[in-house]
């Protein structure tokens, strides 16, 4: 019972901290494809896991018209507030780097949602459960943990809206109990957050990598 709570403390809270307070030097991105990787191997190997939850796509369909409502709902005020802001940022990236959002659109889920989504859904639940015995105790818990990974980025906007989507994606895992349908959920959201122009406060590791091919698809 005591190492998992250290466990959870220190990967979970210390570890975020100290790579906004620049205490590490190894690069984020790096660290938590180990992460991610550990996890997995955790999860594979715990005879208590069902591993359909890795996966489990036949768990989306009947979520997916609640999915898509609540998606096109929250988007509308999300492009009203960022014309009221700057709308010169609106669809940026779509405008003057479409290679570059292509790009992001097909290795953005691939990269980064799915290993997000297996760590903070899939392992923190099944690891963690005995911490969070109710449903609204482990979505919240869920979702403030998703939320908080976010000060990495040093910007409140980030941490607000990660929270409001970590509660929506840890809802959709704790009622389908598939990653599946959990990262089609948050794949729609950062998708959306790319080709709206919010790219800035968000997910800079996964843009430098990207940015860097399409860097090389300019040079030929």
């Amino acid at each position: 019972m005591v190492f998992p709570l250290i466990e959870l403390l220190f990967f979970f809270l210390v570890l975020p901290a100290l790579f906004a307070f620049n205490l590490i030097p190894s690069a984020l991105l790096v660290l938590f494809l180990l992460a991610f990787m550990l996890c997995l191997g955790m999860l594979f190997f715990d005879k208590t896991f069902d591993k359909k939850q890795l996966w489990n796509h036949a768990a989306l369909r009947p979520h997916l018209k609640r999915i898509l409502i609540t998606y096109g709902i929250s988007c509308l005020p999300v492009l009203l507030g960022l014309v009221l802001y700057d709308r010169k940022l609106l669809f940026i990236l779509v405008r003057e780097r479409p290679l570059l959002w292509a790009l992001l659109m097909i290795l953005y889920p691939l990269c980064s949602v799915y290993p997000q989504e297996l760590v903070y859904r899939a392992f923190f639940f099944h690891r963690y459960k005995r911490f969070f015995p109710s449903r609204l105790m482990m979505i919240g818990a869920s979702a403030m943990a998703f939320s908080y990974m976010h000060i990495v980025f040093q910007n409140v906007v980030a941490v607000i809206f990660t929270l409001a989507g970590g509660i929506l994606f840890a809802r959709t895992y704790n009622d389908t109990r598939s990653t599946c349908a959990a990262s089609f959920e948050h794949a729609l959201y950062g998708c959306f957050l790319f080709t709206a122009g919010l790219h800035s406060w968000f997910f800079r590791p996964a843009i430098s990598i990207v940015a860097t091919i399409d860097a090389i698809f300019a040079m030929r």
